[in-house]
């Protein structure tokens, strides 16, 4: 479980977090000002839980998204 929601952090979602996907079963990165698209590295997670909503990611939803196959719960919604 790691939650870094609310923290005003700015700039594009970090590919690193993809490199904790051995002990992560949620991952919350809401309401920050992210921006950007989502990460392709996102895929290697194995969260079943993934909030980023309330960001300012940008463009159509990915097809590679279909690869996070863990990921039960996803929340993009109040991006642009």
């Amino acid at each position: 479980f790691l939650d870094l929601g609310e923290n005003k952090f700015t700039g594009t979602v970090p590919e690193e977090i993809s490199l904790l996907n051995q002990t992560l079963d949620e991952l919350w990165l809401e309401r920050n000002m992210f921006s950007g698209t989502f990460p392709y590295q996102f895929t290697k997670l194995r969260t079943e839980f993934l909030d980023l909503n309330g960001n300012m990611l940008t463009g159509t939803i990915p097809t590679f998204i279909g690869e996070l196959k863990q990921t039960v719960s996803l929340y993009l919604q109040g991006n642009r």
